[in-house]
């Protein structure tokens, strides 16, 4: 599982995976983090899933 992150300055991987475990449990910790300058939007200013998905695909080694 991988999460594209905007970061403001350093990322710190280790909270934030900390973080996630505690509000939502260990399954949903990502494996992968992967920072990003905006997430994109679509034209009505939600989130453009598959743009995420092409980002991390892009950025992220699938042999893990």
């Amino acid at each position: 599982m991988a999460a594209a992150v905007v970061a403001d300055g350093d990322l710190a991987a280790d909270r934030l995976r900390d973080a996630v475990r505690a509000a939502l449990g260990r399954a949903a910790v990502p494996r992968v983090l992967v920072a990003v300058p905006a997430i994109p939007l679509r034209g009505i200013g939600k989130p453009d899933r598959t743009a995420v998905v092409q980002t991390l695909s892009a950025q992220v080694d699938p042999r893990g």
